[in-house]
């Protein structure tokens, strides 16, 4: 999915200048009893689909010439440093 996201940008636009990554799910519980296919779930999202959105982008800036402008943005949340009661698998 990610280098078709790309390539609809490339297609649409004829160019990609930036991606910013702002995807991101959340699952209330406490760990020790959190479902597995959640956890799973979340770092799909929000650490793997970050992880290829910016390689597909990476890719697509290689074509451009190297003194084009181009920017990767990755948006986290303030749970990966402050703890929050219940998101714990999520920080």
């Amino acid at each position: 999915f990610p280098q078709q996201a790309v390539a609809r940008v490339h297609n649409r636009f004829g160019r990609l200048d930036a991606l910013i990554n702002n995807a991101a799910v959340a699952f209330d519980g406490v760990l020790a009893t959190q479902p597995p296919a959640d956890i799973k779930r979340m770092i799909a999202i929000n650490i793997t689909g970050s992880v290829l959105m910016a390689r597909a982008a990476t890719r697509e800036f290689l074509l451009m010439p190297r003194e084009s402008r181009k920017s990767i943005v990755n948006v986290s949340s303030i749970l990966g440093i402050r703890g929050f009661r219940g998101l714990s698998a999520y920080g």
